[in-house]
């Protein structure tokens, strides 16, 4: 049996389809989704993955392939073209990805998605809008977010809409609420994180973040709380431990 990286990458490669996606994807897919894939099939439910910007449906067909038979595969794009696309394999959804009321008719029509890859606009404000509608309801319990072609945010045409947002403010803003849940932080009320409250949706839902060279996944998973200290407090002797820590005590700063 071929590993999910091999599968994926014939399935690409051998789509019927135009795909058009870059050769280091592969991997990167196979180690944001291996665990994920492995541990839902083994419930025994299908997989709803929906990927957002269809172009000419090979990545739509190539999914099917990947996830098989009984999975659930759609797709969301702008163009009203791409509505012909649909078939017995998947099913083609037309509108914009910022628009709240084009996810709330996904949901609508399809249920919660296990799965969601932005392939579309790769625009900095419609790649943020994706991981907040996947966060606020459009992503069950768990699931995984993989935002593509993340390069663009290198591209001054991508910044786009007039609001100038670059996607990894986003990222560094999501890598901020998952790192307030330290123990450590909350302990230590000069914390630069104070601002972020225990409720935040992103700090009790993002398990983990996830930089590839041009794709950021995320974990989701529903209910995370904060972290506690672990590990042996240990049974030696005085004499035989360490006195001081001074691993923060270095004064070369060039």
């Amino acid at each position: 049996m071929p590993s999910l990286h091999q599968l994926i990458e014939e399935s690409f490669t051998s789509s019927s389809r135009k795909t058009g996606k870059y050769d280091s994807y592969y991997l990167s897919y196979a180690s944001a989704l291996e665990k994920f894939l492995t541990e839902k099939k083994e419930t025994g439910e299908p997989i709803k993955l929906l990927e957002i910007g269809v172009m000419d449906g090979g990545s739509l067909e190539a999914w099917k392939k990947i996830l098989g038979s009984n999975s659930k595969v759609y797709g969301l794009d702008l163009n009203p073209e791409c509505k012909r696309l649909s078939c017995d394999d998947y099913s083609v959804f037309i509108g914009d990805q910022s628009d709240p009321r084009v996810w709330q008719n996904l949901i609508n029509n399809c249920g919660q998605f296990d799965i969601i890859i932005d392939d579309g606009s790769h625009i900095g404000f419609s790649q943020a809008k994706t991981i907040d509608f996947a966060l606020n309801g459009a992503i069950g319990d768990e699931g995984i977010v993989i935002i593509e072609d993340t390069h663009t945010a290198y591209i001054d045409h991508f910044l786009g809409d007039g609001t100038g947002v670059n996607f990894f403010d986003k990222v560094n803003d999501i890598i901020e609420r998952i790192n307030s849940r330290s123990i450590r932080l909350l302990n230590d009320p000069s914390s630069r994180l104070s601002y972020i409250k225990d409720n935040d949706t992103v700090r009790t839902s993002v398990e983990n973040l996830i930089i590839f060279e041009s794709i950021v996944s995320l974990k989701i998973k529903r209910g995370i709380t904060n972290s506690s200290k672990a590990g042996s407090k240990g049974n030696k002797l005085a004499s035989q431990t360490i006195s001081k820590d001074v691993r923060a005590d270095s004064k070369i700063y060039l």
